[in-house]
């Protein structure tokens, strides 16, 4: 896979290290291993980078809905791969990869390419 397109691989790392990172670990863990980073990325990149690939996914949206308690919707990793691989590209993200391992205090490995789920 190749890397982050240019202005994402500038930015990731970036991002992480404008971060108080033991804020946000400390975060992570208090709110039960869940945590919600506002503008980690400038708006320029969200708005010029990953909003137009989230229109190529709109159609592509596997909906469900379970009554009383939740809906949602999800994207196959293969429909990421051919029409927004950004997503995926992010999701390997070496710095991305280090910041989750040491959010989380392990290390992590995203999944390989022949197991997407």
């Amino acid at each position: 896979m190749e890397n982050l397109t240019a202005p994402l691989a500038e930015e990731v790392p970036r991002a992480i290290e404008a971060l108080d990172f033991d804020r946000t670990r400390r975060a992570y863990w208090e709110q039960d291993e869940c945590i919600f980073i506002e503008r980690f990325l400038p708006a320029e990149v969200v708005q010029h980078h990953l909003l137009p690939e989230v229109e190529k996914l709109r159609a592509e949206v596997h909906r469900h809905y379970i009554p009383k308690h939740k809906k949602g919707g999800s994207v196959s990793y293969y429909t990421l791969m051919e029409k927004a691989p950004v997503f995926v590209e992010l999701y390997r993200s070496p710095a991305f990869i280090d910041f989750i391992s040491r959010l989380v205090g392990h290390p992590v490995m995203p999944c390989p390419d022949d197991d997407p789920l």
